[in-house]
């Protein structure tokens, strides 16, 4: 028996608080390239086989710049760099990174995986955000009862108030939870994602929904779509994208397939009334909180269909 026993690096022998399972880094291989990142060698010795073995440091993972770690290929849950550096979450919490003297893509990491997302706050330890394994989700920020939802607006989110789930006036996302609708529409339609190199399948543990982590990541490749806002400041109304093509993508996150999937009648964008008019959803975002359900009734009606119920235009 060894006295002290020698710490394993997939089962934890020793007990100690600090250890860590480093099977996810060992799945090119057993290698002290795999190693040296992270411990360093204890002593002014040569990096050789037999000292390298018996005077290494105790590791110490993390620091401010992320993507040192985390890239393509590097075997620490990759992240494909190109790919999220044009992603919609690109941007964010960048001045916090460059000012930093890191890259600004780790102010997108920090801000996920950091209570506060302030890299300041952490300048010299070498050691990951403090929610690094249960970052942050959509509705933490994005709707206005969200955690981080304040912090979420400095940073410049977007406020979600219609088209999910719990949608007063319009809902989405085919499901019965306010993640799980963000998801089915993100993550599972592949047009909402961009192309990317990341190996990693999974999620942390507990992620009931798989909604962190992977290559089908929006939180690290969500394709910026804001051809697909609805009419704001000029731009064209494109509810039709979605609502008058019956083999659209996002299908699968129409909340009732049946009646959503080709509304034509009352869609035709070469007349007036159209979908985002003032009496009808009105103007805004897709998830703003100024679309709404009109309430349909005889004079609602009557309104375009004519006196009698039968006369006047079908839009």
């Amino acid at each position: 028996m060894w006295s002290p026993a020698p710490p394993l690096i997939t089962v934890n022998n020793t007990g100690k608080d600090e250890w860590t399972n480093h099977s996810t880094y060992l799945t090119g291989g057993y290698k002290d390239s795999n190693c040296i990142p992270c411990h360093a060698l204890n002593g002014t010795y040569a990096e050789t086989s037999l000292n390298y073995s018996h005077s290494i440091d105790v590791g110490l993972n993390g620091g401010k710049n992320c993507t040192n770690c985390h890239y393509n290929g590097s075997g620490y849950h990759n992240i494909d760099i190109d790919a999220a550096n044009i992603s919609v979450h690109s941007g964010m919490n960048a001045q916090n990174a460059t000012s930093a003297g890191v890259d600004a893509l780790n102010g997108a990491c920090w801000a996920c995986h950091d209570a506060d997302g302030n890299i300041t706050n952490n300048p010299d330890s070498l050691v990951m955000g403090d929610i690094y394994n249960k970052p942050r989700i959509c509705v933490d920020c994005h709707l206005a009862n969200g955690t981080y939802y304040p912090q979420s607006v400095s940073w410049g989110g977007l406020t979600v108030s219609e088209h999910y789930s719990e949608g007063i006036g319009i809902r989405a996302g085919n499901s019965t939870s306010n993640i799980s609708s963000c998801i089915n529409c993100h993550e599972n339609v592949s047009e909402m994602t961009l192309p990317n190199n990341d190996t990693d399948y999974g999620s942390f543990p507990g992620d009931g929904v798989r909604l962190t982590g992977g290559n089908r990541s929006f939180y690290h490749y969500g394709r910026s779509r804001i051809d697909l806002r609805t009419m704001d400041s000029g731009r064209a109304s494109n509810c039709s994208y979605c609502h008058q093509n019956s083999s659209t993508a996002f299908t699968a996150s129409m909340t009732d397939q049946v009646y959503n999937i080709n509304i034509s009648n009352h869609s035709n964008y070469s007349s007036n009334p159209d979908c985002t008019s003032s009496q009808c959803h009105n103007t805004g975002w897709m998830h703003n909180s100024t679309l709404a359900k009109p309430t349909v009734n005889s004079t609602y009606c009557l309104s375009c269909h004519g006196g009698n119920g039968t006369g006047g235009t079908n839009y």
